[in-house]
C-alpha cells in the first residue's frame, strides 16, 4: 500500500527554508518526504540511495546533511536520521 504524505503550504514561506539554497530545499524536503519515512520521523539513512534518487553529488548531500544537523532540523545517529 503506498504511503502519501502532506507537506504544508507554509513549508515554502518558513524563514529557515527561505534561506536554504535550491539544493538544501530539494534534500529537507526529501527528507521529508521520502519513502523510509514512517509516523516516528525515524530512519535509516542511505546517502547512495539520496544521491540517486536526488541527483546531488554525495560530498554535497553529506555536507548540507551536516548544515540541517548544526541548524537542529534534523538529528544524526549511526547512519539513522531523525526529523
Amino acid at each position: 500500500m503506498a504511503k502519501n504524505r502532506q507537506v504544508s503550504t507554509k513549508f515554502w514561506s518558513d524563514p529557515f527554508v527561505m534561506d536554504l539554497t535550491c539544493e538544501e530545499k530539494l534534500l529537507f524536503l526529501y527528507l521529508l518526504t521520502n519513502d523510509q519515512v514512517n509516523l516516528s520521523g525515524i530512519y535509516e539513512l542511505d546517502v547512495r540511495l539520496i544521491v540517486f534518487q536526488v541527483g546531488i553529488e554525495k560530498e554535497k548531500i553529506l555536507a548540507m546533511l551536516d548544515k540541517l544537523y548544526l541548524s537542529n532540523k534534523i538529528a544524526l545517529v549511526n547512519g539513522w536520521v531523525a526529523i
